[in-house]
Formats: structure tokens, sequence, C-alpha cells
């Protein structure tokens, strides 16, 4: 099942990111810089869930989320606002 799941997730991880950086709060960036980083974000993305073969469970895959955060933030996807 989990394989199943992980194919089917990495097949959209792209087309998932190009929507996310299509938001409206993602700024004045070119379609080309949009691209780059939903192609960009998209490989931390199917990183964050593991390893499809292996199927192991560890820090890397932690680290793998949190630079997709790091990288949607730098890319103005993700919006920093004081509390």
């Amino acid at each position: 099942a989990f394989r199943d799941w992980f194919d089917a997730m990495a097949a959209s991880a792209l087309e998932d990111m190009l929507t996310l950086t299509a938001c409206p709060d993602s700024g004045d960036a070119p379609l080309s810089s949009a691209t780059d980083l939903a192609e960009e974000l998209s490989r931390f993305w199917v990183d964050s869930f593991g390893n499809r073969t292996r199927l192991d469970y560890g820090t890397g895959h932690e680290v793998a989320f949190a630079t997709l955060l790091l990288c949607a933030a730098k890319g103005g996807v993700v919006a920093r606002t004081p509390e």
C-alpha cells in the first residue's frame, strides 16, 4: 500500500508544487523562477516521505521536510508574519 501511495505522490509532486508556487502570496517572481522553485520543492517533498524501496524512517526524512519549508520561505511561498 505504501509503495502505491508513494508512486502516486511522487507522480503528482511537481504539479502540486507548481500549484503551491503559483499562489498569490508567492510574490512577483517570473514564471521560470516559480517553475525552478517548484522543481526544487518537489524533490524535497518526495524525499520527506522516505524511500520507496527500503521503507525506512530516519532523520533524513525530517531534514528533507525542514529544507522544503526553508526553500518555500526563501522562495516567498510561505510568508513570515510577526506574531
